[in-house]
């Protein structure tokens, strides 16, 4: 017999707590890292400060995790885009320590770029084991519109495809 955590006095079980919506999950981390690439673009013409951009990598990070928790409620592996957020970080650091111009920002921008589209990717390759899993729970998902195949869809800022 499996271990069950048990539940909070007044909350469901969790077995009968919905599970997370994994497209809006990835929505929201695709808005935060759009927003992460508008802060850089603005900190380098010092429109805003290096704290600005870290309060932006935080929510980016929150929204990391937020996203890895809904896979996780389905039980997706994930481990292929575990090294984001490190990644990400480590380029920040190493670029918030020079000062905010357009030639750090040109030199940043396309390394930044190149970490999203890794995580794109994995999360492209993770989406149809999402929606099997989906269908397996007999649940109908949150919209048809963004199953794969049905030709939903948009680019974000960078160019990479969005998760719905």
């Amino acid at each position: 017999m499996a271990y069950q955590q048990p539940s909070a006095p007044g909350l469901a079980p969790p077995s009968a707590r919905p599970l997370p919506d994994v497209p809006t999950a990835v929505s929201t981390l695709c808005d935060t890292t759009r927003r992460l690439e508008e802060s850089l673009r603005r900190w380098a013409a010092l429109e805003i400060s290096e704290n600005d951009v870290s309060d932006v990598f935080v929510s980016v990070g929150n929204s990391f995790h937020e996203m890895l928790a809904a896979f996780a409620a389905y039980g997706i592996d994930m481990r292929e885009v575990h090294g984001f957020l490190q990644d990400l970080r480590t380029l920040l650091e190493e670029c918030l320590s020079e000062d905010p111009t357009p030639e750090n920002f040109g030199y940043l921008m396309p390394r930044v770029r190149t970490i999203i589209a890794s995580l794109l990717r994995g999360l492209r390759a993770k989406q149809s084991i999402y929606w099997q899993a989906v269908h397996s729970l007999g649940r109908g998902g949150s919209s048809v519109a963004g199953r794969p195949g049905s030709g939903a869809g948009s680019r974000s800022s960078s160019g990479s495809e969005r998760y719905r």
